[in-house]
């Protein structure tokens, strides 16, 4: 007999139970590292990643106590045949909750990602286009499934696994995407700002790292899901129940690395609102203006109106970073 609905549903939870541990002591850990940022005048209040992370947390804790329900009810006052007949019925509540709460968790986020990849790019529509709508496209894709679950109470996920599938595939792409996108231009930036201020030492190259890092983890999980989507394995379930919880590991984990840089590579992202002006007819000397106690970069412009050997950009083009907070990354 091969692995069962109810073995993998219990020790899913299990599994579970230990990735939220994790996960709570990391949200704790996170937010006291942005609290004392805050404190001490370090970073302003980041609406959007605050209200991304209290509701990521609230909803890992919300599929921990469905998880846990839904193993209790088929465990107990029922045998085995009955039990995994309640745990495969898609068009129980419990079964509906749980499954609607990973999907929101994945929608919310891809979307954090693409609105990180929206501030680093100028604020530019144009550039999450395609991000966003692959998150549309996985969002319609989830509330579809659900619809059938809940009205067609005899159908399997075995039989929807094409729709299932189009969820996490599409997620994962929007997440590459986006991941992408942002990492690029934030290595861009840095090149050429090396390159016009004539330092080898890079100031945003942590932050590629830790974003490509995460983007992996997320993609490799991904990857995984719809492999055993796609086989038809009952481990299914037991892989989702650690999605949530796992998605708050990796954007807690992306706070507390950059929040916690002690090398100050990335101070000037965070403590300087900064202008660089190149003049014409000079020795390619910067004019760095700067005004303390800025928490974030409001824009680093570069104008060149006159060519020369060491251009980075072409006259009157303007290098944005946008308003790049260190949290938000």
């Amino acid at each position: 007999m091969g692995f069962q609905i109810d073995t993998a549903e219990l020790s899913g939870l299990v599994v579970e139970a230990c990735f939220y541990g994790v996960y709570v002591t990391l949200f704790i850990v996170s937010t006291y590292v942005f609290a004392q940022r805050w404190s001490l005048k370090i970073a302003t209040l980041n609406v959007p990643m605050t209200v991304t992370a209290v509701a990521m947390f609230l909803l890992a804790t919300a599929q921990l106590s469905v998880d846990t329900a839904n193993v209790f009810v088929a465990f107990m006052h029922n045998d085995r045949a009955a039990r995994i007949a309640f745990l495969a019925d898609v068009s129980t509540k419990l079964f509906s909750a749980k499954h609607c709460i990973l999907i929101s968790q994945l929608l919310i986020g891809d979307s954090f990602v693409s609105y990180r990849c929206w501030i680093v790019w100028g604020r530019k529509l144009w550039i999450v286009i395609l991000p966003v709508m692959l998150s549309l496209g996985s969002a319609v894709s989830g509330t579809y499934v659900m619809w059938v679950f809940a009205h067609h109470p005899s159908t399997t996920v075995k039989q929807q696994k094409s729709w299932v599938a189009a969820i996490f595939t599409l997620s994962l792409c929007a997440n590459a995407v986006a991941t992408s996108l942002l990492a690029f231009r934030i290595w861009t930036v840095d090149r050429r700002t090396r390159n016009v201020m004539g330092v080898s030492s890079s100031s945003l190259m942590p932050i590629v790292k830790i974003l490509v890092e995460s983007g992996a983890i997320n993609a490799g999980y991904l990857f995984i899901y719809n492999v055993t989507l796609l086989t038809g394995s009952q481990s299914l379930e037991f892989m989702a129940q650690v999605a949530t919880p796992m998605s708050g590991i990796i954007f807690s984990i992306i706070i507390i690395r950059v929040g916690l840089n002690t090398k100050g590579e990335l101070d000037w992202t965070v403590d300087h609102r900064s202008t660089m002006k190149f003049t014409p007819k000079r020795k390619q000397t910067a004019v760095l203006e700067t005004e303390p106690g800025s928490a974030t970069v409001q824009a680093v412009e570069i104008h060149i109106s006159q060519s020369s050997s060491r251009s980075v950009t072409e006259a009157g083009e303007d290098l944005e970073l946008g308003k790049v907070d260190r949290m938000y990354l």
